[in-house]
Parts: C-alpha cells; sequence; structure tokens
C-alpha cells in the first residue's frame, strides 16, 4: 500500500513525529470548582467535560470536582445532569490552577450542550455560525430505531432517504447521498454510498450522541459537503477515577414488532491506571416487513456487528485506537417476488491523538476502511452478480492554535486516498483509484458581544479509472478546487444570538456518475451515466435566530444555496426491457435551494413541555424551471412531553405523545410519481428502574401507532409501488453492571 501511495507514508511519518516531538510537553495544571442548585445546594453526578481535551469529571456527594493534569489555553467546558439546563462555560487555563462557582437552573428541556463539528473547536450553539444538531445519548436512545440515522427522522431540516426500515440515509436541507458527508468520530465513512439504497454502516449501538451541520462544510470537512455533515460521536475513551470501574459494562436488549426483530448487545469497558478499554459485541435479526397493505417479501436481514478501543490518557494528551467491524445481510425485496440477497462488510480501524503542547493542540485523525459488497441474485446464486470492493485510507493532521490576542483556529492538511475494485461480472461502476490531497485555515475572532470566523481550503483530485470490460476504457480525470466561509455571530443578550454564514464547497463527479450504465436492483432504476459531468459548486447564504434559556429553546433558519452544474438522475418515461426498472439519465444543470426550518421547545410546568418543528425545501432546476427531484416534502411535527425526577420506584420517568405531519408533495420532476400527505403518531414511555443500586432503563416506542398506510416521497419502494410499514412496537431495556470496582 505504501510503495502505491508514498503521500500516505509521508503523512503517516509526519504523524509519529509530531507526536514524538509533542510529547515531551507535560502540563500540569488542575481544573476544580463546586456545582449548586439555585437553592445553593451542592448537586452531586453532574457530569463536566472538556470535549476539545476529551477529558471530564463527575461531581462528588458535596458539588466538588476536580480534572488534574490538563494544558494551558482556552477551552468549553460542559456541566450537565438530568433535571437542569446544560450550562457551557469557556474557561483560559493558565499557569496556575483554575477553581470555578457553577450553578445550574433546573429543567426538564433537552438544551443543546457542546459540539465539536460545526467547527474545529468545540463550542455552544449560540457561538456557531451555521445551524448545528446536537442529539444527546438520551434522545438518541428514546428516538433511535433499527438504524443510527433514524434518531435524526423528525430533526428541523432533516429527513431520511429509506429503503424498508433497514436502510435510511440522511437528506439535509434537500441535499443527500454524495452531497452529505457522514463521519464516524471525524472520520469520514465511505462506504459506496453512491447508491441511494447503501446506507451508513453504523451499528446504533455503537452511538454515543450525533451532531449534524446544516449547509456547505467543505472548508473543515472536504469535497462532498454541499449539504452538510452527520458527526456519529461513539462512547470516549474510559478513564479511571470519577467512578469508573475498573472493569463494567452494559446489556441491551431490544424486540420489534413489525419484523419480528431481536436485538442485542453487551459492552464491556473500564480503566485502570491510565490506560482505558472498550469492547462490544451485537446481533440483530429480522423477517419481513409488515406494512397495512399486508407483508413485504424477501426483506428481512441480519446484522453482527463488534468493536473495540484501547487508549491512553498522559498528561501530555490522549492516544486512542478503534476498530469497528459492521456486517449486514439485506433481503432485496422486489415486485415480482425475488429472492435476491445483498451481503455486506465493513472495517473501519481509527487512530486518534490529541496532543497539547504549550502553543497549540495537535489533533492527529488516520483511518483505513475496508468496504465489502456482493450482490446475489436469488438465494440459489452461488457467485455474486455484482461484487464491490473500496479501501480508503484518511489522514487528517491539525494544529488548533492558542489565542492570539481575539484570535484563535486551526490550520491543517489532510488526505484521502480510495481504490476501488469489481471483481463481479456485471460491472455496475468501473475500478478505480482516487487521491484527494488539501490543506486549510479557520480562524475565528471574538470583539464584545461579536464573534467572526473565516476559513479556506485548496483541494487537489486524481482520479485514475482502469480499463473495465462493459464500462469504460482506462481514463483520467483532475479536480481541483477553492472553498471558503465567512461566518458572524451577534450576542444580542446572554440567551439570544444571530449568526449569518457565506459558504462555498465543492463536489467532484463520482465514478458512478461518470460511466454507471446498468439496472440497480437495490434503488429499482436503470441508470446512465455522463462522461461529460464537471464538479458542482456550491455558494450557500443561511442565517438563524437562536434563543436558548432554562425553559425555552427556539430556532430559526432561513437559507439559499445555488448550486452550479448540479448533478442529478434525470427520470424519464421510459423502462428498461429486461429488469423493468424506469430509466434514469444522469444530467447537470445549474440549481437552487432554498428554505427554512422553525423549532420550539418550552417547559410549561416542572413536569409538562411542549416542542414542535416545521420545515420546507424548494429545489429548482434553473435551466429547464422545473423542480427537482427527490426533494422533501414539508413537514414538521408537535409533541407534549410528560417527565419527573422520580415517581415511586421509577427514575427519571417520561410519557411523550408525538404527532408527525407530511404534506402533499406536488412539486415534482417530471415523471417523477405523485405522494398524498400523511399524518402519524408516535408514542415513547420509559423511565429508569433501580433495582439493588443499579438503574435498569427500559424505553417502550409505538411508531405509526394508529398503523397509517402511506408512502414516503423519499421511499426507494415508491416505484413499485410498497407502502412504508405499519405499526412497530419497540421494547428496548438497557442494564448496567460492574465486575471490579
Amino acid at each position: 500500500m505504501y510503495k502505491r501511495y508514498p503521500q500516505l507514508r509521508l503523512s503517516i511519518s509526519l504523524i509519529f513525529l509530531l507526536i514524538l516531538s509533542s510529547a515531551i510537553q507535560v502540563f500540569g495544571q488542575s481544573l476544580s470548582g463546586y456545582v449548586y442548585n439555585q437553592k445553593n445546594k451542592p448537586i452531586p453526578g453532574v457530569q463536566i467535560y472538556i470535549a476539545s481535551l476529551e477529558r471530564g469529571g463527575v461531581t462528588n456527594a458535596k458539588g466538588f470536582f476536580k480534572i488534574d493534569d490538563l494544558p494551558q489555553g482556552t477551552f468549553a467546558v460542559q456541566f450537565s445532569d438530568v433535571g437542569f439546563s446544560t450550562k457551557i462555560k469557556h474557561i483560559t487555563i493558565g499557569a496556575s490552577s483554575s477553581s470555578l462557582q457553577i450553578v445550574l437552573k433546573e429543567s426538564n428541556l433537552e438544551l443543546p450542550g457542546l459540539t465539536v463539528t460545526g467547527t474545529p473547536q468545540a463550542t455552544d450553539a449560540l457561538s456557531s455560525s451555521q445551524s448545528v444538531i446536537s442529539i444527546n445519548q438520551k434522545q438518541f436512545q428514546q428516538n433511535s430505531d433499527i438504524t443510527a440515522m433514524s434518531a435524526l427522522e423528525n430533526q428541523p431540516g432533516v429527513s431520511l432517504i429509506t429503503t424498508g426500515n433497514d436502510v435510511a440515509k440522511p437528506v439535509i436541507h434537500g441535499l443527500n447521498s454524495q452531497r452529505v458527508l457522514v463521519m464516524v468520530n471525524g472520520v469520514q465513512q465511505d462506504a459506496q454510498n453512491w447508491g441511494g439504497d447503501h446506507g451508513p454502516v453504523i451499528s446504533p449501538f455503537q452511538v454515543n450522541h450525533v451532531e449534524v451541520v446544516e449547509g456547505p462544510s467543505s472548508v473543515l470537512y472536504g469535497a462532498g459537503a454541499l449539504g452538510g455533515v452527520v458527526n456519529v460521536l461513539g462512547p470516549s475513551l474510559p478513564t479511571s477515577g470519577n467512578g469508573t470501574p475498573e472493569l463494567g459494562g452494559d446489556i441491551y436488549l431490544q424486540g420489534f414488532s413489525n419484523n419480528n426483530q431481536g436485538a442485542g448487545d453487551i459492552a464491556l469497558h473500564g480503566a485502570s491506571g491510565r490506560f482505558g478499554y472498550r469492547a462490544e459485541l451485537s446481533h440483530r435479526t429480522a423477517g419481513d416487513i409488515n406494512t397495512p397493505d399486508g407483508s413485504l417479501s424477501n426483506s428481512g436481514f441480519h446484522m453482527t456487528n463488534g468493536s473495540f478501543m484501547v487508549g491512553t490518557t498522559q498528561p501530555w494528551g490522549t492516544v486512542s485506537l478503534n476498530f469497528d467491524h459492521f456486517y449486514q445481510h439485506l433481503q432485496v425485496h422486489d415486485v415480482p417476488p425475488s429472492t435476491a440477497y445483498a451481503p455486506l462488510s465493513n472495517n473501519l480501524l481509527h487512530l486518534h491523538a490529541n496532543i497539547p503542547t504549550k502553543d497549540f493542540r495537535l489533533e492527529v485523525q488516520a483511518g483505513y476502511q475496508t468496504n465489502d459488497r456482493r450482490d446475489f441474485n436469488s438465494a440459489t446464486a452461488s457467485e455474486p452478480d455484482e461484487y464491490f470492493k473500496l479501501h480508503t485510507e484518511t489522514v487528517k493532521i491539525q494544529a488548533h492554535h492558542n489565542p492570539i490576542g481575539p484570535v484563535y483556529g486551526t490550520i491543517g492538511v489532510s488526505t484521502m486516498i480510495k481504490s476501488n475494485r469489481t471483481p463481479g461480472p456485471d460491472k455496475l461502476i468501473p475500478a478505480y483509484n482516487m487521491q484527494n490531497f488539501a490543506g486549510f485555515i479557520y480562524e475565528k475572532a471574538h470583539f464584545g458581544v461579536f464573534d467572526f470566523s473565516a476559513g479556506g481550503r485548496f483541494d487537489t483530485r486524481n482520479l485514475s479509472v482502469l480499463n473495465t470490460p462493459g464500462v469504460t476504457s482506462a481514463a483520467d480525470r483532475k479536480f481541483h478546487a477553492f472553498s471558503g466561509a465567512l461566518g458572524a455571530v451577534a450576542h444580542l443578550t446572554s440567551n439570544l444570538s444571530w449568526s449569518a454564514n457565506l459558504g462555498r464547497a465543492w463536489r467532484a463527479p463520482e465514478a458512478f456518475e461518470l460511466y454507471a450504465e446498468f439496472a440497480h436492483e437495490g434503488t429499482y432504476q436503470y441508470d446512465i451515466g455522463n462522461r461529460n459531468l464537471v464538479p458542482e459548486t456550491a455558494t450557500n447564504v443561511q442565517t438563524s435566530l437562536k434563543w436558548i434559556r432554562g425553559n425555552v429553546v427556539g430556532k430559526l433558519t432561513v437559507y439559499n444555496n445555488a448550486i452550479n452544474e448540479f448533478i442529478y438522475g434525470d427520470p424519464t418515461d421510459r423502462f428498461d426491457p429486461a429488469s423493468g426498472y424506469r430509466i434514469y439519465y444522469v444530467k447537470q444543470a445549474n440549481a437552487r435551494l432554498r428554505g427554512l426550518d422553525a423549532s420550539l421547545q418550552t417547559q410549561v410546568t416542572n413536569w409538562l413541555s411542549l416542542e414542535g418543528s416545521y420545515s420546507m425545501v424548494r429545489g429548482e432546476n434553473l435551466k429547464l424551471h422545473q423542480p427537482l427531484p427527490f426533494i422533501p416534502a414539508d413537514h414538521g411535527y408537535l409533541e407534549f412531553k410528560l417527565q419527573k425526577d422520580k415517581l415511586g420506584v421509577f427514575r427519571t420517568p417520561h410519557f411523550s405523545f408525538q404527532t408527525v405531519l407530511y404534506a402533499k408533495q406536488d412539486r415534482l420532476a417530471p415523471h417523477e410519481p405523485k405522494n398524498k400527505g400523511y399524518t402519524l403518531a408516535n408514542v415513547f414511555l420509559g423511565s429508569g428502574l433501580n433495582v439493588e443500586g443499579t438503574t435498569i432503563r427500559w424505553d417502550l416506542i409505538i411508531k405509526n401507532l394508529f398503523n397509517k398506510a402511506y408512502i414516503s416521497h423519499l421511499s426507494r419502494y415508491r416505484d413499485l409501488p410498497s407502502l412504508n410499514p405499519g405499526r412497530n412496537i419497540m421494547l428496548k431495556i438497557q442494564i448496567p453492571f460492574n465486575l471490579i470496582k
């Protein structure tokens, strides 16, 4: 591998050189203090987290905390506990240790905490110039179902492309697939995501929280982030102290009524001295999907996933190594009935180093990912019709410098190297090699009530297409582009901020879009590529008004995204005779997507809260003056939630009733199928139960309570046509345990 890509060898050598040179810097400052409620009583069990350093602590019975071995610098520190408003405080740690007095307000609202995705350094939602959604672990557990992306379903500005109930792909402000980057702990996931049926390969059991950046993010994350970024963050490296056992764990059990699905997971984690470790293994199996009109034949699946993490937290920094394995066996539903299936295996090895020095904090991310996907046309087939093997290597090195006057920020370089092979007899996409290299800078400045940010990035990409019989002969394509961002935030009050962001992003055409000419069973399309495609470039203007206080959280975002040379699949009125699938031609045209998102949460009493959201997006092909295909319909939700700190033997019990509304989509591209509007009802019920000193968590979720018959406009089954899943009753149980304290 290194002989083929000398740039990768140079990057990895540079990583270890920087780590070794930085490791000699040792710092011994500490951060300590007390956390009280509004009645001046200490609060035990408050979680303190410094995201930039991946360090944390917890308050004791007297509300006291202390975090040792911290470097000098300015960091955002988060204080959070159930029943209290999350508080974020920006702390400057100098040559001496720091002490704090923190007061938390009582609240049952899920207030946004620190985000690590919208900017190079962790910040709070009011200080980000872009719209950022943060879903914590509690929200994720309550709202997710079969896939990790399902927790995003009703977030403002976000929709999901679905294939049954086992594949879900995020849509941000009307853009999806190659225009939305999905990250795992900051490393781009690359798993043949050109297909609408190819969802992110992430086990929901391995998710701690999820962050979504809405709008172009190419400066920090490179080509492809025209719509935004979804960053899935797993559990942090365990560290000694703060009640962390030497060996503990959790057992998760889940059951789903709709497709007779059962799932289980066991996680072991702990820390000893300065070393932490974590391992996890899960399995999930399901039968056919049930709809109000009957079951969908050949729509079951099973998954087996595992991961491990090992790392060390030293006075000079943190280094961790993660490995994630994802295996999924999908049955492919079709009309007439099919027995086709597709096994998928994905492995990701990830090295993360966070090394503070006197003047800057060095952060290194290195990933190696293998993706193996095979498609069999029947249950009796011994060899796959389509076979894809993708290897991806990524390296990202960032230097987050300490404030220079009012200015602080990040300078970095990144590489991505991909190798794709197609050993199967049917060549849906060609074999190719791709190399992408980039350098970027992102700076922020604080002046009184104003924050300003600016960033720039330059990418160069080489795509070498190999001779692939039946698809294309060898060819080389070279791309390069500049990305930029300008942002401003005005803190109108301590609870209210206004932000604006101007971003430029780009995306090179994928090999699939350039050369495909084949019936794609997963999307029920016959796709014909376009070898004359040029890169897309997007200019996005976004402005937001954000209000966050103890009993009210609100946000209003308006955006306009102008995309030159937008690449899209144009549905025709012709069908492939052999497969029966509609023919789609890949074309380009200038396009515009504009819309707004609004959300509001309010706590009416100390046990009752209300929340809701509304999202709309309009996509237009400016060349043809027609709507773009596959644009989400207007949608929103209303929810009331009852929650108390304690009710008898139950800890933090909650009950929610949610109404989800989707308007009919009548702004359609030519030959695009129509969809009626619909309303769904969902119920959420759960609590903690204290059993011999252990709090067992259970959640009962009923999706589509009244078994509504509907077809989502973003369902890949809409062309068949097949209904979306009917009523689904889900039970989730989490059992923590300690083996060695």
